[in-house]
């Protein structure tokens, strides 16, 4: 609920946004939600009984998928909640991951800070189509610590953005390992999003 489906066309990918405004300035964040459709998705559209139907076009270019075109629907079952990052908030010293489901138990904070990781850059617009990625960068984690109903992951970053010559820098957070956070529950394998800064909420 409040967020946006997109289509990612030379990915075969969908992705669910959700933006929040800090300050007045809007930024937000995308989850990967399907992968592996059958060409592009540009037109994802709700039916009355809540499944999706989306449109799928390669368009002359090149989409993973591999067919010039596809209308595929995507139901759910009314029932599963997968483990997966509902959403992304930023806030004066990181990041704050909001989860699907609660953290396991077993879990602890130290055992997250290992899975965690962190990269960021930013583009350039310009005539030229499309853009390097510039000033890429692996971002240290000052430390990370569970909310108490264990659905919030909050993520301190070494000097979060100060000294920062960027405009609409791009954050890469992922949380990975050798076992799943949720377990079977897990949508993938390792959880990811990317998270457009515009400005920092003051502390």
């Amino acid at each position: 609920e409040g967020q946006v489906f997109m289509g990612d066309q030379t990915l075969s990918q969908l992705f669910r946004l959700f933006t929040e405004q800090v300050d007045g300035v809007d930024q937000g964040c995308a989850i990967l939600f399907a992968e592996g459709l059958a060409s592009g998705p540009m037109r994802p559209f709700f039916l009355p009984d809540g499944s999706m139907l989306v449109g799928q076009t390669g368009r002359g270019w090149y989409a993973t998928g591999g067919f010039i075109d596809g209308l595929q629907r995507l139901t759910w079952d009314g029932k599963t909640i997968p483990g997966d990052i509902l959403k992304v908030t930023v806030s004066p010293k990181g990041y704050d991951i909001h989860f699907t489901l609660p953290l396991p138990e077993t879990l602890t904070a130290d055992t997250l800070r290992e899975s965690v990781a962190v990269k960021s850059w930013f583009y350039t617009n310009h005539a030229e189509y499309g853009s390097p990625e510039h000033d890429v960068r692996d971002d240290a984690v000052a430390g990370v610590s569970i909310s108490d109903d264990r659905r919030t992951l909050h993520i301190d970053l070494d000097n979060f953005g100060e000294g920062d010559r960027w405009l609409d820098r791009v954050y890469h957070l992922t949380l990975g390992g050798s076992e799943k956070i949720f377990g079977d529950k897990q949508t993938w394998d390792t959880l990811a999003a990317y998270y457009t800064l515009r400005t920092i909420p003051k502390r």
